[in-house]
């Protein structure tokens, strides 16, 4: 596609400025809120930069969003 890195770098420029306006506007307060936030953010990164056929980039910001939360799905000891 004709300016296809242009649009790339563009999209991935309004993601940055994105977050960074709502890291700003909102800080998290927990632990899981900031990876959730980091997980987002990484997320529309790789959205913007990946190729077409590598859609397995996606799977990394979803093991970060659900790795803080492990201890939900671990049974508990005692």
């Amino acid at each position: 596609m004709p300016g296809g890195r242009a649009i790339a770098v563009a999209a991935l420029a309004a993601t940055a400025v994105g977050m960074a306006a709502w890291l700003l506007a909102r800080p998290p307060r927990t632990v899981v809120a900031a990876a959730d936030r980091v997980a987002l953010g990484l997320a529309l990164a790789m959205w913007c930069l990946r190729p077409a056929t590598r859609f397995g980039y996606l799977v990394y910001p979803l093991v970060l969003a659900a790795w803080f939360r492990r201890d939900r799905f671990l049974p508990s000891s005692g």
